[in-house]
């Protein structure tokens, strides 16, 4: 390699570097902030470092973070809130390019972690269900029969029939959410992670299919778990809108805006899951896992419901009624490119009531239409 060729690589490097030391240091007030009132416990400094170095090993994410600083912003506040990790040996959170942001892309472990940290359970199980196992479900409140041979390639052990999560909460009761394959499907086929990738491209959903199968039966199951306070479900709402990956998840809040880290500066503190493990998949093991009963009574628990068009306060200025409005449309637009209008009437259904409701299948139906008149 040629003296020219040598100082022209080490001043790109240089620049990079540069680069992504501005963009850390022009958010590390906001951010160190935003720790210090969500409590989380994050340390900003081994954070940015993590940061740094994906930045510097991944030069697409690193343009996305130079021509998008504001959706950086928005990742980097995600894990400020969270008390979630970019360490790329614990497998909680990555800082990946998709559709030209930055996300802050959380895996189910670290859904699971947010979900034990913030005391809505104590401890989840997740598991993938194919054809070969057998499963028997003996309803919401007690643990199901699954019965497989971990040592099996996935590919025999048959077709893919759904996951499942086992959520134990701190009384020892249990709860456990079953997804079929079809509703996992339409997830994935709502999703960017899914439909941004080009031909020769493989995306998670191929990748690490079991992972964000499970990923997306967490959110689903998450509906039905006690809520101590926001940040899971602000999680969630950041994955599902910010970051484009499906429909799954916390039904629709009129007064909520994108996911911003920062609004967790009004809610309670982030306490440190006392007494559970988790594991997550066939494999990991809890280090002191209790002995749970199983329970036949039934378990008291949050209904999903039915989002109103607007809470009353705000009635008066609208403001829920364009928030819920611009949501509706932001699915439409994912429908019509993912051509997944079943998952975006099934989306409507579940987080919709009233007038918000037949506004989005009206808008879903013209929009379906008009792309079917137009092929």
């Amino acid at each position: 390699m040629s003296r020219s060729i040598q100082s022209q690589n080490t001043q790109q490097v240089t620049q990079r570097d540069q680069q992504a030391q501005d963009l850390l240091s022009g958010i590390e007030a906001e951010c160190i902030q935003i720790v210090t009132r969500s409590q989380s416990g994050v340390n900003w400094a081994q954070e940015a470092l993590f940061a740094y170095h994906a930045m510097l090993s991944n030069e697409t994410l690193m343009k996305c973070a130079i021509n998008n600083k504001l959706s950086f912003k928005l990742a980097m506040q995600q894990i400020a809130a969270t008390g979630l990790t970019l360490n790329p040996t614990e497998k909680m959170a990555f800082l990946v390019p998709r559709q030209g942001k930055v996300i802050a892309d959380v895996s189910f472990r670290g859904l699971i972690k947010v979900a034990t940290d913030s005391r809505a359970v104590d401890m989840v199980v997740a598991e993938v269900v194919y054809s070969g196992d057998r499963f028997i479900y003996r309803g919401a409140t007690a643990e199901p029969e699954h019965v497989f041979d971990p040592f099996l390639d996935v590919s025999e052990r048959g077709t893919f029939r759904g996951v499942y999560t086992t959520a134990y909460l701190a009384t020892g009761r249990v709860m456990v959410k079953a997804m079929r394959a079809a509703d996992v499907f339409k997830a994935r086929d709502m999703s960017a992670a899914w439909t941004s990738q080009g031909p020769g491209k493989r995306g998670p959903w191929e990748t690490h299919f079991e992972a964000m199968a499970i990923k997306s039966g967490i959110k689903s199951a998450r509906k039905y778990w006690p809520t101590t306070n926001p940040v899971l479900d602000q999680v969630i709402d950041y994955l599902n809108t910010e970051g484009e990956e499906g429909i799954a998840g916390t039904p629709l809040s009129a007064s909520d805006g994108l996911a911003d880290a920062s609004m967790v500066q009004a809610s309670a503190p982030v306490s440190q899951a006392q007494g559970g493990n988790v594991y997550d998949h066939v494999g990991d093991q809890p280090h002191d896992r209790r002995q749970q009963e199983t329970v036949n009574e039934q378990v008291p628990r949050e209904q999903p419901g039915r989002t109103q068009v607007q809470p009353a306060a705000q009635a008066a200025s609208g403001q829920g009624r364009e928030v819920t409005r611009e949501r509706i449309h932001s699915v439409c637009d994912r429908a019509a490119r993912t051509r997944s209008w079943e998952g975006a009437c099934s989306w409507a259904e579940q987080n919709l009531t009233g007038e918000a409701l037949t506004y989005a299948l009206g808008l879903f139906k013209q929009r379906q239409a008009a792309q079917a008149q137009a092929a």
